[in-house]
Parts: C-alpha cells; structure tokens; sequence
C-alpha cells in the first residue's frame, strides 16, 4: 500500500472485556518496503452492510450486499468479517456476460478464523462485474457462541458483543501504471 513520506500509521484494535485476569498484549505492526519500482497501488474496498439489526431468538438473520466494478481491476486478498453470532459468508463476483466467479464461501463461520486470505492468482475482474456478498448470522439460544444468554438485539458496532458484516478486498487497478 502507498505510505508517503512523513505519513503518519494508525490501526485500530477492537478489544473485547471478557473480565479475566490481566493480559499482556502482544500486537506487533511490521512494515516492509518495497525493494524496487512499484509498479501499482494496493487500493481497499468494502462489501457489506453498515446498519445490522439482529432479532433476538432469529436463527438466521441473513443480509445481501454488493459493489459495481467501475474500473478493470484485480482482486489480491479478500478479509470477510463478523463477530460471535456469525454463522456464513458468501462472496463471489458476477460478471458482464453473466459468468460467476467464487471468491470466498465461509459456510461455518469461526470469529478465530479472521484475517486475509491472499489469492494465488489475481482475480481479474473487468468494468461492469458485480461483487455480491451474503451472510447470516444465528442470534438464537442454540447458538453456542453466542455471548448473550438470553439472546438480545445486536446492533452494528466494534464491540465483539455487537456486528459486523462486510469483506474488505484488496485490489489493483489495471489502467493504473505508477512512474
């Protein structure tokens, strides 16, 4: 990703209070710079919902969200995200001439599983593809990770105990040549 001289880095953490003992956090952020010309910009897109309202006892609660491609473009790394009620995530783009190609189906969600899974080969998606993203959620008594007992409503929020519902994508643009 571009970092320009005298740019400042911030990231963010969500931690969550599980009222345990005191822990040590271990966080790292390690940067590698480019050892030669960049060719192209890592550029970050978000697919997903930003308003989640999960029904107590809904043992399926599911969203559908999607992007239009406006640029040809390769994708590098997809990072699907949702917290303790997540149950499935399914991303896959859909192409002009109506051609589908899988990106990432999570069919058991596991909140430990988080983290960006890189492409072994770019998926090249060209000017109007449609990135659609599904998930459901189970915020039901049956629900082993559910951290409410009694299921509550979840909101969206950065809390583990509230969520999420989107995929981060990393990208290139096929039209962009850096000098």
């Amino acid at each position: 990703m571009l970092l320009p001289k005298g740019a400042r880095v911030v990231f963010q953490l969500h931690y969550h209070n599980a009222q345990l003992a005191a822990q040590t956090d271990l966080t790292e952020l390690r940067l590698k710079a480019a050892k030669g010309p960049v060719q192209k910009k890592l550029h970050f897109m978000r697919v997903g919902r930003f308003n989640l309202s999960i029904p107590a006892g809904n043992p399926r609660y599911e969203i559908e969200a999607g992007s239009f491609v406006g640029q040809p473009m390769r994708l590098i790394a997809i990072h699907p995200h949702m917290h303790m009620l997540g149950r499935e995530m399914k991303v896959w783009a859909e192409m002009k001439d109506k051609s589908v190609t899988p990106l990432i189906h999570i069919d058991d969600w596991d909140f430990n599983w988080q983290g960006f899974y890189w492409f072994s080969t770019p998926v090249a998606l060209p000017v109007a593809s449609w990135i659609s993203l599904t998930a459901a959620w189970d915020n039901s008594e049956r629900n082993p990770s559910n951290p409410n007992k009694p299921p509550r409503d979840v909101h969206w929020g950065e809390r583990t105990v509230d969520e999420m519902g989107h995929a981060a994508i990393l990208y290139t643009l096929d039209d962009e040549v850096l000098k």
